[in-house]
């Protein structure tokens, strides 16, 4: 996913629906680490009624955060959405799709 010269990467512990931890990963275009205030994670499953659960993540090390324990059910295709504040002025906004078995 990219975003004004930025990249998100997104990692699931598991492709199963049910207890996941999720690691994200935010770069420049040269590949260097972003650091960000705070990022968070956002998922729904619209075609079931999910609506979006919101959660902080919490940061690893520079540029890398993770959500852990997050419950993703039922399965079928999730919208993810990342927004990592960066600056008082700047929250690019990362956004793909993931299919859960």
């Amino acid at each position: 996913m990219a975003n004004d010269g930025r990249r998100a990467s997104i990692t699931f512990s598991s492709i199963e629906s049910g207890r996941n931890v999720v690691e994200i990963g935010i770069t420049d275009e040269n590949g260097n680490a972003v650091e960000a205030h705070e990022v968070t994670l956002t998922a729904s499953n619209p075609s079931v009624g999910v609506e979006p659960i919101r959660r902080a993540a919490d940061l690893i090390e520079e540029g890398h955060w993770e959500v852990t324990d997050r419950m993703l059910v039922p399965a079928g295709q999730w919208s993810i959405r990342i927004d990592a504040l960066v600056s008082d002025f700047e929250k690019p906004i990362f956004e793909s799709l993931i299919e859960l078995r």
